[in-house]
């Protein structure tokens, strides 16, 4: 604010108290994306937030296609860039996927 660093403010995506692991998080606007491990799920998994009056709601799985295997992220527009161990390649390179009528391609 002003130009100036304030001091951090946790960001809660579960009700305090239950266990989760969150992290990888990519802001655009609104919408948050983020990795996290959780109650219902095994391993891990993508999710979106919404920030709606100053807090992130509405959080809902909006994982990719597993093949992918999507590590940290970065969206603009309608590209997707994301680091992957995918084999075919070499170990975590970087990979870019299209968004087309709201599917990402295959990278």
């Amino acid at each position: 604010m002003d130009g100036e660093w304030q001091n951090p403010e946790r960001v809660w995506l579960i009700e305090p108290g239950k266990p989760v692991l969150d992290g990888c998080a990519f802001v655009s606007a609104d919408k948050m994306w983020f990795c996290s491990a959780r109650e219902g799920y095994t391993g891990l998994h993508w999710f979106t937030a919404e920030l709606i009056d100053g807090k992130w709601t509405n959080v809902k799985n909006a994982d990719f296609n597993p093949a992918y295997e999507v590590g940290e992220l970065h969206i603009h527009e309608d590209d997707l860039y994301f680091h992957s161990s995918r084999s075919e390649k070499g170990k975590y390179d970087i990979w870019v996927s299209k968004r087309t009528d709201g599917e990402w391609e295959e990278p």
